[in-house]
């Protein structure tokens, strides 16, 4: 259930008032009553949600009034994140906004909206197929779209294929990402790794665990994951790929075989230990042999993933264990509908696409009648 405190604690400041119908709960359904008094300063709490912060940068613009938005309470990389999402916006609508560091200053000023805007391609999506050919063993994959090139997010989907060992070409009509044969891992030295490419990163680990390559990190990287909740879908997503995760060090992964009774899991495993600044593999080769999970289990129990990321992520899994089941392969669709299409019809993708129906008209731009018989 959604945890939606947050935003009834800071609703009020934007003049209105959060409620939840069924008392006593934190999620939905809840209702919201504007009083149509908005405050001339908005301080932005550190713990709103980033989906919610993007929607606040660029609600002023239809709300016509002055206005200023304080983001000191956001650390450097949220900021920076959300303003690269929202900038380009204001720029194509023509709205006066200007920014002094953490403060921003809206003035009312008529917007105008492209009827076909140029947008650009989303980093963090397109990392799930331009990604691709580290899973299939070769080959490339090229988006065609405008690259929002040196944005953060950007920076992180580049590092992050770096990462899998792909060569990246950018131009200025699309992206493409080419493997690359004996190609060695690139460090990945981003020092915030965004959640939504989190699941991502573990599964590209758990690709150069089973292969046995090195991969380092850099010195600041912030190893994923972070929160007691990511730790445990971690854990949960390793053991479906027969590996076992070893929380308790910070950028640990182990990987070993079904442990015997007594025995500490991981303990005759190789490991992937940060020390150093590097992430590295350690163990001679008879420690990295690894035991095959139960095809009857991995029939049987299919898994549930908590979000889009989650499931596209579990989805490349299955290039590494094959027999892999997805529960609900429906929340992947509605973040990003085109990429089951994608995915099920390689080698050789295709995109399918619903058309809307046009309706037929006659004389008059009037609708064409249809006549319905029943028995």
């Amino acid at each position: 259930a959604a945890d939606l405190r947050v935003l009834r604690n800071f609703v009020p400041l934007l003049g209105a008032r959060f409620y939840h119908i069924v008392p006593r709960t934190q999620g939905l359904p809840a209702g919201v009553e504007s009083s149509g008094e908005i405050p001339d300063l908005i301080d932005v709490p550190a713990d709103l949600p980033f989906e919610a912060l993007c929607a606040l940068l660029i609600a002023p613009l239809v709300w016509q009034k002055s206005l200023r938005i304080d983001l000191s309470a956001l650390s450097t990389a949220v900021r920076d994140s959300a303003l690269a999402k929202t900038v380009p916006l204001f720029q194509a609508t023509g709205a006066s906004v200007v920014r002094h560091e953490n403060l921003l200053e809206y003035e009312p000023r008529a917007i105008s909206l492209q009827r076909c805007p140029d947008l650009p391609l989303d980093p963090t999506l397109s990392a799930f197929i331009l990604v691709l050919p580290a899973f299939t063993g070769g080959g490339s994959v090229r988006l065609e779209g405008k690259w929002p090139k040196n944005t953060p997010e950007a920076d992180m989907t580049e590092g992050i294929l770096h990462f899998a060992g792909l060569d990246l070409e950018c131009d200025a009509s699309g992206i493409s990402a080419r493997a690359v044969e004996n190609s060695s891992v690139q460090p990945l030295s981003s020092p915030d790794l965004c959640p939504e490419l989190g699941p991502l990163f573990l599964t590209l680990c758990a690709k150069h665990l089973l292969s046995a390559q090195t991969a380092t990190l850099a010195e600041n990287f912030v190893f994923f994951p972070c929160t007691d909740e990511d730790t445990a879908l971690a854990g949960e997503f390793f053991s479906r790929l027969g590996l076992y995760f070893a929380p308790a060090y910070l950028g640990k992964i182990a990987k070993t075989a079904s442990p015997q009774a007594g025995q500490e899991p991981g303990s005759s495993a190789a490991d992937f230990i940060r020390e150093e600044g590097a992430l590295r593999a350690s163990g001679g080769t008879e420690d990295v042999k690894l035991s095959t999970p139960d095809k009857d289990i991995v029939q049987t129990f299919a898994w549930t993933s908590p979000n889009a990321y989650w499931g596209m992520a579990f989805a490349l899994a299955a290039f590494l264990r094959p027999g892999l089941l997805l529960a609900n392969p429906g929340n992947v669709t509605e973040k990003y509908p085109v990429f089951w299409s994608i995915y099920n019809s390689l080698p050789n993708p295709e995109i399918r696409l619903t058309r809307p129906v046009e309706k037929t008209t006659v004389n008059g731009g009037r609708p064409a009648r249809r006549r319905l018989f029943a028995d």
